[in-house]
């Protein structure tokens, strides 16, 4: 008996054209599928068990991440019903690697007779075919007649184009020209709304997942394009098969640019990003990070902007601003609580509300509302018990309601795992595809009839924040390319390098050993890492003329008289008069790492020679058993294709050091808050690694795995210089710590409180004075402490800062506002920012343990 079935999700464009597939004897319309890791779902048609992930339907669904295949063996067919004889002029075929050495196209009026339109005889590859008619050829049926394999499976097609269309909107409307969509100058919510009023159920849900990992879907019906998106927050990062005509720039890591306290600095680094995107033709930037530096540990705090809300805010916004400004999408991620590596897919942040609001809500909240973000990415933990990607209490009430995001809400890549409740959770795209998503709703609605205009209500709601959003930057109304931004692409470097230099951090100065003079060394001897300049995973930029730690410091002291081993003898080391040693604690997406280095390379150089500088490397603190004996320490973190000439820059003076730490560096992990974090009782064991397979194979006899694993952020508000100010834990170096090659005295503070229109309640006002030799830049930094409150609060919190650049002798008056927002507290039992009348304290110094100043005012 011969099978034939109505494909779901044809019948949701309205049509009911029938897509089919038979073995070479025609008996059963569906054999045996390829095998697959992917999660396979049955479904059972007329008696017979149908495998629904290899359905024929797929290769004509638009969408080219699913797929149809067919029996183990040569001779097999797909067809479709177009329900109306069509003039085919088209036929474009997507092969997926199971392709056909020699197949035929045929067409039929009757499903009867079938008339032979192209024969391909000895095809040798699973390019796509485009398949052109020179004569009249037309039918109501399509057969794809596959005769002969090209490996051991059977044939497996992506999709089929006819005509350029796929096969489910050739009978629909023709778009008019002047479509209100097409209209440039049109609001783009009215446009969004047009275009989402003439789309079919199935546009609507192709449009809510992306495509090829990293697209969005085109509409060729529409003119629709698909557009292209690109890691991450350090520069873009080429992937195989990028068709990129150059490099791209390997900016330093995104912790280096907090370090440089300039949020000057975060635009120019982010425009400048911005430009390569547009001339490489990416639209839409996966970055920034803003997830708070809560875990020394955390394989990617190298991608974020530190422990303190207020630095991260200040940064973030001016890196959203630079780069959209270059018409390119932030995508602020990873929303949210996302803080360590450690099973990140599988454990729950416990968090209680006054926490969220005043450590981990403040950096989205800015890149959102002072920024204008048009991206959010979510996370792939679990918040309070929920994952995170389709959480309705923190995407649409916290994210959108209270913080009055508009945009768009994407996925991590498979973060989500209840597509059920994903439809109502807030989220508008699936990355990289949504297929799980399309199969459960589809089938929902094939058995649920009635539900349909209810389902399609909320993925009207999914795309109009994707198609308004791309209005609004007018990413669909231009050439995805504009090569006119290339020119810009030399400049880039100096960018790369002078955030580097702003960024580098002066640790420990003995004896004033720095700045070098070159000329005094001719035995230099340079150790430790000099390969990774970036941190691992999808931030990972490759970079172009990439200037090395050696290459630098070759062309500082000359080749001749440098020598380069990265894990010297002790005789090498006693026999230099100069040793640098580059000490790496090296973080990556995926895991984190221990605080303590493997590596005893920079032990064993300042243990054997009394001038060894060290170079401490990476983005986040570890422990420093050579501190005491190097003469000079500079906090380096990852700088990029330009590390050598900032470095070098920075050990000559030509660049006097200005970098701040923008995290606490504790003595040794066990003074952290977070210490256990990542101990599984099931096992007896700490972990570092993301994968759960792997920490299974290590449990106790009799023991299970409870997932997901809370993580129970019991500090509360006190995170990073918070928990050390509150314990009276002295820390290696504290939260904004950075010397310099001069010296600055701050003298004559003055607090007045003012009323304004606006927020602002208090100006601080201090003189800062270069007191030393050499022209240089200080980060003044103004804390602020509620001296008596109805709850706990921090000793001090950071609520202001600025850079300020003064020659020899010089002084300037500074002046930082402080709002009624800066003084609130999160109240629990209102929900609302609250500020109680009190005495304030106004700290101003040169680190969160280096305070200068000390005043106070009365909030009445």
């Amino acid at each position: 008996m011969k099978l034939t079935y109505t494909l779901i999700a044809l019948l949701l464009f309205g049509a009911t054209r029938v897509g089919f597939a038979a073995g070479g004897d025609g008996v059963i319309e569906n054999g045996q599928f390829s095998a697959s890791s992917m999660q396979v779902e049955k479904r059972v048609h007329e008696g017979v068990t149908l495998k629904t992930s290899y359905l024929p339907d797929l290769a004509f669904d638009g969408d080219e991440s699913t797929r149809w295949s067919s029996e183990f063996k040569d001779d097999q067919w797909i067809a479709v019903d177009l329900e109306k004889s069509i003039e085919l002029q088209t036929v474009e075929i997507i092969w997926e690697k199971a392709y056909a050495n020699s197949y035929d196209v045929l067409v039929s009026e009757d499903k009867t007779s079938w008339t032979s339109a192209h024969t391909e005889a000895d095809k040798s590859s699973h390019e796509k075919d485009s398949i052109t008619f020179r004569q009249n050829v037309a039918g109501r049926y399509l057969k794809i007649h596959c005769k002969k394999r090209a490996g051991n499976f059977g044939f497996s097609i992506k999709e089929i184009y006819i005509n350029g269309q796929t096969t489910a909107v050739l009978t629909l409307p023709v778009i008019p020209e002047d479509a209100p969509y097409r209209d440039k100058n049109l609001d783009p919510a009215l446009r969004a709304r047009d275009l989402i009023s003439r789309m079919t159920f199935a546009e609507k849900m192709l449009m809510t997942g992306g495509t090829d990992h990293m697209y969005l879907n085109r509409l060729n019906r529409f003119d629709i394009p698909r557009i292209r998106m690109t890691d991450a927050s350090a520069g873009i990062r080429i992937k195989n098969g990028t068709p990129n005509p150059i490099d791209t720039t390997a900016f330093p890591a995104p912790i280096t640019l907090a370090a440089s306290w300039d949020p000057s600095m975060a635009y120019a680094y982010a425009e400048a990003i911005g430009e390569e995107c547009r001339g490489f033709g990416y639209s839409i930037l996966l970055g920034p990070g803003v997830n708070i530096y809560r875990v020394s540990q955390n394989g990617r705090n190298f991608e974020y902007y530190g422990e303190d809300p207020y630095l991260s805010s200040r940064t973030v916004a001016g890196y959203v601003k630079g780069l959209q400004e270059q018409g390119v999408l932030a995508t602020v991620k990873h929303f949210i609580a996302d803080h360590n590596e450690f099973i990140r897919h599988e454990y729950n942040a416990v968090i209680d509300d006054r926490t969220m609001h005043e450590i981990y809500l403040p950096a989205f909240k800015a890149a959102i509302q002072e920024g204008d973000a048009k991206a959010i990415m979510t996370a792939y933990n679990y918040v309070n018990g929920q994952d995170a990607g389709e959480q309705h209490s923190t995407i649409n009430e916290l994210l959108r309601d209270e913080v009055g995001f508009e945009g768009i809400v994407m996925t991590d890549w498979g973060g989500y795992k209840d597509v059920e409740m994903l439809l109502t959770s807030g989220q508008n795209l699936m990355m990289p595809s949504n297929r799980h998503f399309v199969r459960f709703w589809n089938e929902y609605v094939h058995q649920n009839p009635d539900e349909k205009a209810a389902v399609e209500k909320e993925l009207d709601r999914m795309v109009f924040r994707i198609f308004s959003t791309l209005f609004e930057m007018g990413v669909y109304d231009r050439d995805q390319k504009n090569a006119a931004f290339a020119k810009k692409f030399e400049s880039h470097k100096d960018v790369a390098r002078k955030v580097g230099e702003a960024g580098i951090t002066l640790l420990k100065n003995d004896n004033d050993l720095l700045p070098l003079n070159p000329e005094k060394y001719s035995k230099v001897l340079l150790a430790g890492d000099d390969r990774r300049y970036a941190g691992g995973g999808s931030a990972t930029v490759k970079g172009y003329d990439v200037v090395t730690y050696e290459m630098g410091m070759k062309k500082l002291f000359g080749a001749e008289n440098v020598t380069y081993v990265e894990q010297p003898t002790v005789d090498q080391i006693k026999g230099a008069d100069l040793v640098i040693c580059r000490a790496l604690n090296h973080g990556w997406e995926g895991s984190d790492s221990p605080f303590e280095l493997k590596d005893q390379t920079a032990s064993l150089c300042v243990e054997n020679n009394p001038n060894t500088i060290i170079l401490a490397a990476g983005g986040k603190g570890m422990a420093m058993p050579w501190l005491d004996k190097a003469q000079a320490v500079l906090f380096t973190y990852y700088l990029g294709q330009e590390a050598g000439n900032a470095i070098g820059n920075v050990l000559t003076g030509k660049v006097n050091p200005s970098g701040k730490l923008p995290f606490t560096i504790e003595k040794k992990f066990e003074d952290s808050f977070a210490y256990g974090y990542n101990y599984l009782d099931a096992t007896g064991q700490y972990h570092l690694t993301s994968k759960v397979d792997q920490i299974e194979k290590l449990l106790k006899p009799g023991k299970e795995l409870s997932l997901p694993h809370d993580i129970v952020y019991e500090e509360g508000i006190f995170v990073g210089y918070r928990w050390y100010d509150k314990e009276n834990i002295a820390p290696q170096f504290p939260f904004g710590f950075g010397l310099s090659y001069t010296t600055f005295a701050y003298r004559d503070l003055k607090v007045k409180t003012v009323e304004t229109r606006n927020d602002e309640i208090a100006r601080v006002t201090f003189t800062l004075t270069n007191t030393g030799k050499r022209a240089g830049a200080e980060v003044a930094q103004l804390y602020v402490q509620d001296e008596k409150c109805s709850v706990e609060r921090p000793k001090k919190e950071l609520k202001g800062y600025k850079k300020v650049f003064l020659q020899p002798g010089e002084s300037q008056e500074v002046t930082l506002a402080l709002t009624r927002s800066d003084l609130a507290f999160w109240d629990v039992k209102s929900k609302s920012w609250k500020t109680e009348k009190g005495t304030f304290r106004v700290l101003v110094g040169t680190s969160s343990r280096g305070i200068k100043l000390d005043g106070s005012f009365a909030l009445k």
